[in-house]
C-alpha cells in the first residue's frame, strides 16, 4: 500500500467498513485496485472473497495507475506488476464475480498511466448507484472535500472551468493548515456563486 501512495492498511479498511456499516451508513462505495505488485489472479480472488463477506453497495474495479509522486513509479524497477494479459483476466475476473454477487456496471472511466491501459469500472446494486462517483466524473458540479487528504473540485458553470484543491494528507499537516484552506474554499466559493454563499 505505502509503494503506491496510499497510507493504510487492508485490516484498517475492513475495520473501518464495519464501522461504518455498524453506525447505520447503508450505501458504501469500496474501491479494489488490480495489478499491485507482486499481485496476480490468486490475490486478486483473495481479495474478492473479502469483499463478499461484506457485500458493499457499490464497488468499483480500478486498474492500477501510476502516480507521480508514491514510492513505487519512483522505484518502478524495484516492483514487479502484473502484465496485460493478466491485469485483463483479472479485469474478468472482477467482472464475472459482480454479475454473480448481484451487481451491474454504471459508470466508466479512464486514467493517465493506467496499467495495460485499460479503464475503471464501477458496479453497484441495482438501486445503489453512487451520485458521487458520477457526478465527480462527469465534472458538472462542485464537489467540497472536508478532512484530512479530501479533495474539492469547483465547477464554474459560466466558463466550465475546473478548479482543485486537496487537502493535506498528512493528519499533522491538515490540523495546522485546515483553517487556511477552509478559507480558500470560501473565497473561491464566493468569487464562482456571489448570490449563493453566506458565511457566518
Amino acid at each position: 500500500m505505502k509503494a503506491i501512495g496510499r497510507h493504510h492498511s487492508v485490516q484498517e479498511t475492513i475495520d473501518k467498513f464495519w464501522l461504518s456499516r455498524n453506525m447505520g451508513m447503508k450505501n458504501i462505495n469500496m474501491d479494489l485496485i488490480i495489478g499491485l505488485p507482486n499481485e496476480g489472479l490468486e490475490e486478486f480472488q483473495h481479495s474478492l472473497n473479502e469483499t463478499e463477506k461484506m457485500q458493499p453497495e457499490s464497488l468499483t474495479v480500478h486498474a492500477l495507475s501510476f502516480k507521480r509522486a508514491s514510492e513505487m513509479t519512483r522505484n518502478k524497477n524495484k516492483y514487479k506488476v502484473a502484465d496485460r494479459k493478466t491485469v485483463e483476466q483479472m479485469m474478468q475476473l472482477g467482472e464475472e464475480w459482480t454479475k454473480q454477487n448481484g451487481y451491474v456496471p454504471y459508470y466508466l472511466y479512464r486514467q493517465k498511466n493506467i496499467l495495460g491501459n485499460l479503464e475503471n469500472v464501477g458496479y453497484a446494486k441495482p438501486g445503489e448507484e453512487s451520485l458521487y462517483n458520477i457526478i465527480i466524473m462527469e465534472e458538472v458540479q462542485t464537489i467540497i472535500g472536508i478532512g484530512c487528504g479530501a479533495s474539492s473540485k469547483f465547477m464554474e458553470s459560466a466558463t466550465g472551468k475546473i478548479t482543485q484543491f486537496q487537502n493535506p494528507k498528512d493528519p499533522a499537516a491538515y490540523i495546522l493548515t485546515f483553517e487556511e484552506y477552509i478559507e480558500k474554499k470560501i473565497e473561491h466559493l464566493e468569487r464562482i456563486f456571489p448570490e449563493a454563499v453566506k458565511v457566518e
